[in-house]
Formats: C-alpha cells, sequence, structure tokens
C-alpha cells in the first residue's frame, strides 16, 4: 500500500490526471453520440440512465431493491423529454 507522500507524489506528476482525462474523453464521445439520436430514442435513453441511476443509488444506500420507484423516475424522465425535448438539444427533430 503507498503512503500518503508517494500518493501525493503521483498526483503531482499526473498519473491522477490522466484519469479525468478519460472520463471526459469517454463524456464528449457519449455527449456526441447522444446528439444524432431522435427524440424518441434520446428519451428512451435518458429514462433508462435514469431508472439504472435510482436502482443503484437505492442498492448503495438502502441495500433495497427499489424497482417501483426506479421504473418510476425512468418513466417520468421519458414522458418529460419526449413531450418537451428539454435535454436532447436535438431541436425537437
Amino acid at each position: 500500500m503507498a503512503s500518503g507522500e508517494e500518493l501525493r507524489n503521483r498526483f503531482r506528476c499526473g498519473i491522477a490526471h490522466h484519469g479525468v482525462t478519460t472520463v471526459k474523453g469517454l463524456y464528449d464521445r457519449a455527449d456526441e453520440w447522444s446528439r444524432g439520436l431522435s427524440r424518441g430514442r434520446y428519451a428512451a435513453v435518458l429514462g433508462a440512465s435514469a431508472g439504472v441511476g435510482v436502482l443503484a443509488v437505492g442498492l448503495l444506500l438502502s441495500g433495497d431493491l427499489i424497482l417501483v420507484r426506479a421504473l418510476t423516475m425512468a418513466l417520468v424522465m421519458f414522458g418529460l423529454e419526449y413531450a418537451f425535448g428539454a435535454f436532447s438539444g436535438s431541436g425537437g427533430e
């Protein structure tokens, strides 16, 4: 196990910065991909990701499988995005 001083040196050398760059690159690729989706497909992806996020957080925090809450969040996010197109940036296409 690395000592605190060794970890600080690694961070200063940019090893930790590489992880931030990787995450930003993944975000940029996902953002570019999602901008090419139709309104319906984007709404489905947004709803699914919201539902999975609620499930994951519920499992981590309480250990319970909060399936009803996750499905409700997924349906609400899908419906709002499909109806209003607030997040997609596709301009309602």
